[in-house]
């Protein structure tokens, strides 16, 4: 199916079902190493920008018993993420959007890593958001998915070398 059809079967959906108020996004990519490898890279909160090549910086701090990370985005704007959960064992991490210049609101996202055999992994990126007043559903789709790629892209040429 093309990407664009893609992204209107997901507005459709979450029309149809009532559920136009949150749209929800899950992109995935197989990589050519164990587990465990890719979690020592993406595994870190606060160790984005190491991976992904959007993000040009970042850095940690605790906000009311809380960490953030402070992300430094390629041309330009900071956004503002909350580590929600993590968990080692199973290898993910969950976190939400308080603030930055995305066109969506109330983002939560989770990422993880299970492996698929010795040798090879699956990295699942998931989103839950509602789009920024003026922006479409379709608009912010495109946007975060653009997001999961290019982070996909980057750990595919780091991996897959």
């Amino acid at each position: 199916m093309p990407p664009r059809a893609w992204i209107n079967m997901v507005c459709l959906i979450g029309r149809v079902a009532g559920v136009l108020s949150m749209t929800e996004l899950a992109k995935s990519v197989e990589l050519k190493a164990a587990a465990d490898r890719v979690w020592a890279v993406i595994g870190q909160f606060g160790d984005i920008a190491q991976w992904h090549p959007v993000i040009d910086a970042g850095r940690v701090e605790e906000v009311d018993g809380k960490r953030r990370r402070l992300l430094t985005v390629t041309g330009g704007g900071t956004l503002i993420e909350q580590l929600d959960a993590v968990d080692d064992g199973a290898m993910s991490y969950s976190y939400s959007l308080i603030d930055g210049p995305l066109p969506v609101e109330d983002y939560h996202s989770t990422i993880a890593v299970m492996p698929v055999d010795e040798s090879h992994c699956r990295v699942t990126w998931t989103g839950r958001f509602r789009p920024k007043p003026g922006t479409t559903e379709s608009q912010a789709v495109q946007v975060i998915e653009s997001i999961y790629t290019t982070g996909f892209d980057a750990l595919r040429k780091q991996f897959e070398h």
